[in-house]
């Protein structure tokens, strides 16, 4: 996934921030729900702190309102460059889907997903 957004990032600089803008978008959904995962064992409110203010920074969504005033700014694509990116964006989800089957393949094994930090 790293080496690929490497690749976009130096080889279709659009097309890269496209990709940010969603893994960022599915970061945040991701958070909310490790927090009322959280929150449900209740887990030790001070360590939720940090990521309570984290998915507080993301609703604020500097980042979405960057990117969005960054494609207003793009002239008109050609179609080469929209097949073009449609191919990739296929190439995308299909990595995005398989680094998050890796990582639920990984961790299903075990049985106490939500460890406590002293049994690490």
């Amino acid at each position: 996934m790293c080496q690929a957004l490497a690749y976009w990032a130096n080889s279709e600089p659009l097309f890269f921030f496209y990709a940010i803008a969603i893994i960022k978008q599915k970061a945040k959904q991701n958070w909310q729900i490790y927090l009322a995962a959280c929150e449900r064992t209740k887990v030790d409110s001070q360590f939720l702190t940090f990521i309570r203010k984290l998915t507080q920074l993301n609703q604020e969504n500097q980042h979405q309102r960057l990117i969005h005033s960054l494609f207003q700014e793009v002239p008109h694509l050609e179609e080469e460059t929209k097949q073009r990116f449609r191919g990739q964006i296929y190439l995308f989800m299909e990595m995005y889907h398989h680094f998050h089957s890796a990582i639920w393949n990984h961790y299903s094994s075990t049985h106490d997903l939500l460890r406590s930090v002293s049994l690490i």
